[in-house]
């Protein structure tokens, strides 16, 4: 990882362990008129759960953010180590945009509770820094969109990209060449690594909508039971990144 990274890191790192960012706590108390008894007093009244969002608020949070940023440096140490020195762009690295996005990450990933997501937002982070992405002007973007999925949803497209386009049949009688829901699914039930990173009851069908509203997909086929799916170009762009994540 380059020198100019590894200080940042070390320095952000060490404002959140020594306690010198304000917690949640703190910056309430800064807003309160006189104190912030009356704030947690009304935190805790909040009926069958204002014992647990006090505790979380007011204790929790700190320890929270920590983690996560912990977290989020180690998996980008990993990711670093296992590319090849030839394919880190070190100019990139020391640019202010790579500062800019170091930012955007940890802001996301701060009080982010799923572990996954830390992981591969820290990971995208690193390949923005490549050769092959260094130049792409739709970073934000790409962050943007793979923050909003849950890991279920990234499991699912890329296995959506993995799936072979077939030519079918259409509501009209119309034939394109696409990827269809019921490979989809099928390619997903019965490929044992995409099996072993799906967790819980996967209901596709909203799954693939959520995806398909995020721009990723669109359907060709919106009026038949099986839905004929093309991975549009900002999907194609998020594909590149997440292949390798």
């Amino acid at each position: 990882m380059p020198d100019k990274i590894k200080k940042q890191l070390a320095v952000i790192k060490d404002t959140v362990d020594n306690g010198t960012e304000k917690s949640m706590g703190e910056e309430m108390k800064d807003l309160a008129p006189s104190g912030m008894g009356w704030l947690r007093a009304g935190v805790a009244s909040i009926p069958f759960v204002g014992g647990g969002l006090d505790h979380l608020l007011f204790d929790k949070y700190a320890e929270i953010q920590q983690k996560n940023m912990q977290q989020a440096i180690d998996a980008m140490k990993e990711k670093m180590a296992s590319i090849e020195e030839q394919k880190v762009s070190k100019e990139w690295f020391e640019s202010e945009e790579a500062l800019d996005m170091l930012r955007n990450l940890l802001q996301r990933v701060m009080y982010e509770g799923d572990s996954g997501k830390i992981s591969t937002l820290s990971n995208v982070y690193c390949h923005f820094g490549t050769i092959e992405h260094k130049d792409d002007p739709n970073k934000y973007a790409v962050l943007d969109t793979i923050s909003k999925l849950t890991s279920n949803q990234r499991v699912i497209f890329k296995a959506v990209n993995d799936v072979e386009e077939h030519p079918g049949s259409v509501m009209g009688g119309d034939y394109v060449i696409a990827r269809w829901k019921k490979t989809i699914i099928d390619f997903c039930q019965n490929n044992e690594v995409v099996k072993s990173q799906l967790s819980g009851d996967v209901v596709y069908e909203v799954e693939l909508s959520i995806i398909t509203s995020l721009n990723l997909l669109i359907n060709l086929n919106i009026f038949s039971d099986d839905y004929a799916y093309k991975v549009t170009g900002l999907g194609k762009l998020v594909y590149s990144y997440l292949k390798d994540t």
